[in-house]
């Protein structure tokens, strides 16, 4: 039942509010310094980088692991997917992460992909020093759709756009601005690069049967960060 303080001195009323208040625990007290040292390195830095596979591994360059992602777990489900390190054989690079897999209907929207999160927890970091998402992508032709993951959003209707993987090495870059949840359904949640948790890599809703790009240097960059 709540306190009713309305009749109590203002000064009273106060401190009754910082006594009942909840205390933050030493873990909290060290998330916030935490999320704090990260965006004042963030502002030092023009690009934070999630991964260049130079180290022939499908972990990022903090350590969470790149996972394949398909609609298998959801009712009906029937596509496929996988990730791997390849070579990339150009001067810029030597190594990109190949996803490849097959759509198939079954699921009422069917998809395929990959993704990785900034730390095992999947929390969020505060990348808002930032503005665009960069990679380098080749593949079939078709087009996919680059997620950017915030901890605001809880139902799966993540922050994306389509962007096309041609067959000869392609810069993208992304600004956050463009970034936009789907209007038809799950919950409108406001934008936020004070709480990213992830990337993702995920097919197109008309895309059907098999399906493989190759991903590379992906970063988030500042505006200054041209290329």
């Amino acid at each position: 039942m709540p306190l009713a303080i309305r009749p109590l001195l203002p000064s009273l009323a106060l401190a009754l509010c910082i006594l009942l208040a909840p205390q933050a625990t030493h873990s909290e007290t060290s998330d916030r310094a935490a999320a704090t040292d990260e965006a004042a390195a963030a502002s030092e830095s023009s690009s934070y980088r999630l991964d260049d596979f130079e180290d022939g591994d499908t972990e990022g360059l903090n350590g969470t692991p790149w996972n394949a992602h398909d609609d298998t777990y959801l009712d009906g489900g029937a596509s496929t997917s996988a990730v791997s390190v390849v070579e990339r054989g150009t001067e810029e690079s030597s190594k990109a992460l190949r996803i490849e897999g097959e759509v198939n209907d079954g699921f009422s929207a069917p998809f395929a992909g990959a993704n990785l999160l900034l730390d095992a927890e999947g929390t969020g970091h505060d990348l808002s020093a930032y503005e665009s998402l960069r990679f380098m992508v080749r593949g079939d032709g078709g087009t996919y759709l680059a997620q950017i993951l915030i901890v605001q959003v809880q139902d799966f209707n993540e922050f994306s756009t389509s962007f096309r993987a041609p067959a000869e090495w392609t810069r993208v870059e992304i600004p956050f601005t463009q970034l936009k949840q789907s209007p038809y359904w799950g919950r409108q949640v406001e934008w936020s690069a004070e709480g990213i948790r992830g990337f993702a890599v995920q097919t197109a809703s008309d895309t059907r049967g098999s399906f493989h790009l190759e991903i590379d240097d992906i970063e988030f960059v500042t505006a200054s960060d041209a290329p």
